[in-house]
Formats: C-alpha cells, sequence, structure tokens
C-alpha cells in the first residue's frame, strides 16, 4: 500500500484527508506533490466541486487538465463558472480544452466567451476549439464571428470555420458571398469551400466569378463547390476551367463534372487524360465512367496503354480501370485481362493495398454482367 508523509507522522493512501492531499499539491517538495497526485487519482470517487476547484488553482498542468476532465461529470452552475475562469488559463491546452467542454454543456450562456476567445486568443488550436464549440452551440449570435474566421490567419481555422459556418444553413449565405468578394485570398477560397457545402443556388453566380478569381487556390475550391448544381452554365465554365494553367483548378474543375457533366463534357474530359498532372487525368476518368458515354472507351484503354511506370501505380490508374468497367463496353476486355493477370501491380493506401487485378476483376464482371456473350 502506498504510504505518504512528512517523515513524521506517516498515513496510508486512505488515511489521509482528500483537503489535506489537495494541500500537498503545493508543498515544496515534488515528492510530496507526486504522491498526493497519484492518491487523488486514485480516489476519484471522493473529488467533490471544491476539491476540482482547487485542484484546478494548481500550477501543475496535468492536474488542471485533469480537474477539467472530471468537470465533464458535474453539470452544476459553478463547475460552470470555473471552466469560465479556465478560459484565462496559461496553458495552451487548458484553454482548448475547456473551449471544447463548454461546446458540449450546450449552455448559450457560453457564447459570448466563447466569441472573445475566438477573436483573441493567440493560440489557433484555442481559436479552433472555440470555433468547433460554437458550432455545437449553434446560436445566432456567433455566425458573423464565425464568417469572420474564416480569414483568420492559421488554416487549421479556417477550415473548421467553413464547416461551422455550413452547419448553419440558407442563413449563412449572404454573409459568406460577402468573404468570397472583398476579402484576402485565404478568406475567399474558405468562403468558396463553406458555399459548396452550403449548396445553395445564391451561390452559384458568385462562385462562377470566383472561377476567374487571381488566386489559383480561389479558382480551384470555386471549381469544386460547383459540382451541386448540375445546370448547363456550370457545366460550360467547369469544361473551360480544364484550360485553366493551373493542375488543381483543372483536377477540381473535372472532379465536378463527374457530378454535373453531360455528354457534353465528353470530348473535353477525353483530352484531360493526357494532362500531365495525374490527378488531372484520373479525374477525369471518373468523369467519363461517371457520365457513360461510350466514345470514352477507346481513349481510355490508351490512356492504360501509356502507362511507363507500372511499378508505381496510382489511384488514377484505378479511376482508369473503373470507368472502363462503368462503360461496360467489351472492347476494354484484353486489356482488363492482362492487368488481372498481373499479380504485382498494387495502390498503397492507409489499410491494406489495393490490388489493380482485383478492380480489374471487377469491372471484367461488370462488362459481363450486361455483355454474357463476351465471356
Amino acid at each position: 500500500m502506498c504510504v505518504v508523509g512528512n517523515g513524521r507522522n506517516d498515513v496510508t493512501n486512505n488515511d489521509v484527508p482528500i483537503h489535506e492531499l489537495v494541500a500537498r499539491l503545493s508543498d515544496d517538495n515534488m515528492e510530496m506533490q507526486n504522491q498526493a497526485r497519484t492518491i487523488l487519482y486514485q480516489r476519484e470517487g471522493e473529488l467533490t466541486l471544491l476539491v476540482l476547484l482547487a485542484m484546478l488553482e494548481q500550477r501543475h498542468q496535468p492536474t488542471r487538465m485533469y480537474a477539467l476532465h472530471r468537470f465533464g461529470d458535474l453539470g452544476d452552475s459553478v463547475s460552470f463558472d470555473a471552466l469560465l475562469a479556465a478560459l484565462h488559463d496559461p496553458a495552451d491546452q487548458i484553454r482548448e480544452t475547456v473551449a471544447g467542454a463548454l461546446g458540449l454543456r450546450q449552455d448559450r450562456r457560453a457564447v459570448e466567451p466563447l466569441l472573445a476567445v475566438l477573436a483573441a486568443d493567440h493560440a489557433a488550436l484555442v481559436r479552433q476549439s472555440a470555433v468547433d464549440a460554437l458550432a455545437r452551440l449553434g446560436d445566432d449570435r456567433a455566425l458573423p464571428c464565425l464568417v469572420a474566421a474564416l480569414n483568420d490567419d492559421d488554416i487549421r481555422v479556417q477550415v473548421r470555420a467553413s464547416w461551422a459556418v455550413a452547419s448553419y444553413g440558407p442563413a449563412a449565405v449572404q454573409a459568406v458571398i460577402v468573404i468570397l468578394q472583398d476579402h484576402t485570398a485565404a478568406g475567399r477560397r474558405w468562403a468558396a469551400v463553406a458555399l459548396g457545402r452550403l449548396a445553395d443556388v445564391r451561390a452559384m453566380d458568385p462562385l462562377l466569378a470566383a472561377l476567374h478569381d487571381p488566386d489559383v487556390g480561389v479558382r480551384a475550391s470555386a471549381a469544386q463547390a460547383l459540382h451541386p448544381f448540375a445546370v448547363p452554365d456550370v457545366e460550360d465554365a467547369l469544361i473551360a476551367a480544364l484550360h485553366d494553367p493551373d493542375g488543381h483548378v483543372r483536377w477540381a474543375a473535372a472532379g465536378s463534372l463527374a457530378h454535373v457533366g453531360t455528354p457534353t463534357a465528353v470530348e473535353p474530359l477525353i483530352h484531360c487524360l493526357d494532362d500531365p498532372w495525374r490527378d488531372v487525368w484520373g479525374a477525369a476518368a471518373t468523369a467519363l465512367g461517371k457520365i457513360g458515354d461510350t466514345r470514352a472507351v477507346d481513349p481510355l484503354i490508351a490512356r492504360m496503354a501509356q502507362r511507363d511506370d507500372a511499378w508505381f501505380p496510382t489511384f488514377s490508374d484505378v479511376a482508369v480501370i473503373e470507368a472502363l468497367g462503368q462503360l461496360r463496353d467489351p472492347h476494354a476486355l484484353p486489356v482488363l485481362v492482362d492487368l488481372q493477370q498481373s499479380d504485382m501491380e498494387q495502390v498503397e493506401t492507409d489499410e491494406e493495398p489495393l490490388r489493380l487485378a482485383d478492380v480489374a476483376a471487377k469491372a471484367i464482371d461488370d462488362i459481363n454482367e450486361t455483355h454474357p456473350s463476351s465471356v
């Protein structure tokens, strides 16, 4: 059994009063502090609100963090006030945790303090946590500040703000359009992302205009954001964007044409199969497979024949194979059979490697299902 003492009056861990253990957290003896902290953790069932408040005032950051996590088990207003006070803790990690905890509480009293954190905290992770918390609370007072956070100088905050703004639905559209048109390049970029998630028709014309933005990131984000709008004007604009000098924009445009493309886009997408960027011709292959026009069959077969680096296949190769399966044309069978018989080629993924032979086998099955006589 662990023993804690001062050399004169040793006691076991169950004999020391909780208030004394808390007092020992401030002892000059580091060993005494550590022993008291260990016992407090072991006796967590005895940690009342007042004890946790006392622990929250300790210099030792992990102790303060532990107390904050335990506050989640206490639902009264006193612990809420303690969380508000902890928003001013000197440790970034503590403030980040506090902001997240306030969002989970679903207490609208937290809105104004969290807005102050979002506006003034120097740590990006704390501002990011405040954005997430405000999104959970869903209070209308937060929307203008969340929209403004699209212009934050840290990408992590911008990303979370784009999700947070989108969670407000149609009420956010006009304010985000203003950011798309009038603010910094980073703000315009993430405003386009947010508008794509909102998928509101009011955003369509501003996003079309953003395809001509001088910033590459804005053009690419706008091209991606247009994917919900299946109308001729959007398709025409995305086809034009396939000729953008930057590969990111061409890739985004091809990706959106997979959602809104019609036979009108087939020839421009076929030309993209010769793009120097792998990701571009991979996205074009996906779009061609989804549009389903058999004019793409021979160009896709030719694309596979051009592979001079088969030892390093990518998801773009997978996209071509899958597109051939979707088009269900027997003319693709010879190249697919060759791939099926190759056991060496595979694409590395976060999980198990993806074998091209397996992808080809699936494509062959799709074709044979439509044309049984080709088996």
